[in-house]
């Protein structure tokens, strides 16, 4: 009993001395590496007060590889081994900042609460699409031009690491270079994808841009949806043709007022994207191969015509609007087709 007595007072004695490296206070938190006590809950915390790589708890293993666990800068880290070829920090595992967004094998990015560096692996995924979560609901309407505008490519990360200042090297200067995925991958350019669909891109704090692909899943269905009635529309207007020949196949016929009128209906007039704008639209038009003459003509509510642009191509067609042609304003534009007006629709430019 003497013994013990005398190990508890010479316990207390080097916790209580003003360099002691462990304080245990009335609470039960551990202090280690700090000359006050830091009362955090009174829940017997274990309180390490200095940042950095050598002040940090960590676990080895027979082999001498460590985990750590410490706070640099604002960040906490739980990684493996310490600082990799001199870097500033040591990506290859969890970091976290202090509004609790999370890096694996990269630092947090505040646009994220999730960022990983690396391809990942899931058996799920799970995205909330509850209608009572939702505002703002509209219907989706998509132009084929849109598509015709957006190149697909093939394409490989850059791989870069950062030098010991954290310094941008042309690639990507906070994560584990050695976790970017090398394998060739598809998909779009993100400032391609962002002139036509904005709000499927984001830009993060150091201005790089990310693509929401699952996005595209309803356009692209909408788009399909588009597309199966413009073939039932052309397969309807075939079987006619062949019912108004009396035959199962097609042969020259004379043009009349009532084939002029439906062959003239597979001239469309689209709704210009986007709509409201402010810098730039697009006007997209399907022009058929014997239509001699198409112009796309813009005017004011008063019906005061301000701009003609004479449409030479044929098929699927389109002419760009730049803001400084016109005003602010609401305006109307028209479809003439050899002499013929087709079809108006509104517009909105703002400021």
């Amino acid at each position: 009993m003497k013994t013990f007595q005398f190990l508890v007072l010479a316990f207390s004695m080097v916790t209580s001395s003003i360099y002691a490296q462990i304080r245990v206070d009335q609470y039960g938190d551990v202090n280690v590496g700090v000359t006050t006590t830091n009362n955090v809950d009174n829940l017997g915390d274990l309180i390490i007060g200095q940042d950095g790589l050598d002040n940090a708890l960590s676990f080895y293993n027979s082999t001498g590889l460590s985990y750590r666990m410490y706070r640099m800068n604002d960040y906490g880290f739980i990684v493996r081994g310490r600082n990799i070829d001199g870097q500033t920090y040591n990506y290859k595992g969890i970091i976290m900042d202090v509004n609790g967004n999370i890096g694996i094998k990269a630092l947090p990015n505040s646009s994220y609460s999730l960022y990983v560096s690396g391809p990942a692996y899931s058996t799920g995924s799970w995205q909330g699409s509850d209608i009572h979560m939702k505002s703002n609901i509209k219907k989706i309407s998509v132009q084929s031009h849109v598509y015709d505008s957006l190149t697909p490519i093939s394409y490989n990360y850059k791989l870069k690491k950062v030098n010991k200042s954290g310094t941008d090297m042309g690639g990507y200067t906070q994560a584990d270079a050695d976790s970017i995925d090398t394998n060739t991958s598809f998909g779009f350019s993100a400032q391609e994808v962002q002139k036509y669909f904005p709000n499927l891109v984001q830009e993060d704090g150091q201005g790089f841009l990310a693509v929401n692909y699952d996005g595209f899943i309803p356009i692209l269905w909408e788009s399909h949806t588009e597309m199966l009635h413009r073939i039932q529309a052309l397969e309807t207007e075939i079987e006619n043709l062949t019912k108004n020949n009396g035959k199962n196949k097609l042969k020259s016929i004379s043009i009349t007022e009532e084939t002029h009128a439906t062959i003239q209906s597979s001239i469309v007039l689209h709704q210009n994207f986007p709509n409201p704008w402010n810098s730039s639209t697009t006007i997209a038009a399907t022009i058929p191969a014997h239509i001699t003459s198409a112009m796309v003509c813009i005017y004011d509510l008063t019906g005061k015509q301000l701009r003609c642009y004479h449409i030479a191509q044929r098929g699927e067609a389109q002419i760009v609007l730049h803001a400084e042609e016109l005003q602010p304003g609401m305006y109307i534009y028209s479809l003439l087709a050899d002499g013929k007006l087709v079809d108006s629709k509104q517009m909105v430019l703002t400021e």
